[in-house]
């Protein structure tokens, strides 16, 4: 299927502080279809998993977690300290560290999820986009709606056929719950592909009898 040139560059997607969007856009009048991930794409997500900002808060939160670790030690050397700064010093550190790991894992696993399912999902369709809180969008296409940032969105060519790549990270939790069912990263559109991954939500892609919704619009492609 013939792909798209890349959107002009003046296309501005609808201002995020238009009222809240009923209905949630579907498209119907194409197709998904899975295919397993290249060794490019399986780079990338492994890339994105071990750089930016999920390997940066795993960085300072080995770093600010160990130093509990040193003041301990110091402590037993025989190093003075004022109880109550030595005592504030560790809580906060150590709370420090925890949240700091934990924010990084909460990043990471779904990239990893992804990458070890081995698994592209192809989605053509023409979109159906509509404003939503946030300065995010909802995107209708190929029968899926994803829930995107707006300068997403912005890059998806109006009234034509497009194509876009994504894999999906699992099911959401937590807060993330409110934004969509699945965690979705984005690695192509239109033909470019991605420098690093970009996370969408998809929403309703819940099990219905059984079945995701997703899995009920896939076919095997290559």
């Amino acid at each position: 299927m013939p792909v798209a040139p890349p959107p002009p560059t003046n296309f501005v997607a609808s201002p995020s502080s238009a009222a809240p969007p009923v209905p949630v856009p579907q498209s119907d009048d194409s197709s998904v279809v899975q295919r397993p991930l290249t060794e490019a794409e399986t780079g990338l997500l492994k890339r994105s998993a071990k750089n930016g900002a999920p390997g940066m808060l795993r960085f300072f939160g080995a770093f600010v977690g160990i130093m509990p670790l040193f003041l301990i030690g110091m402590a037993v050397m025989g190093t003075p300290f004022v109880p109550e700064n030595y005592i504030a010093i560790i809580l906060v550190t150590g709370f420090l560290g925890a949240v700091l790991a934990g924010v990084s894992q909460g990043m990471r696993t779904p990239l990893v999820r992804a990458t070890k399912a081995g698994t592209a999902y192809e989605v053509y369709g023409v979109p159906e986009i509509q404003a939503a809180p946030g300065n995010q969008s909802l995107v209708g296409l190929g029968g899926l709606t994803f829930r995107m940032k707006a300068v997403q969105a912005a890059r998806l060519l109006p009234d034509r056929m497009n194509r876009v790549t994504f894999v999906d990270g699992g099911v959401t939790a937590g807060v993330r719950r409110r934004l969509g069912s699945n965690v979705a990263f984005v690695i192509e559109s239109n033909g470019a592909v991605a420098t690093r991954v970009e996370s969408c939500y998809l929403v309703g892609s819940v099990e219905v009898d059984g079945t995701t919704v997703l899995g009920a619009k896939m076919a095997w492609g290559r």
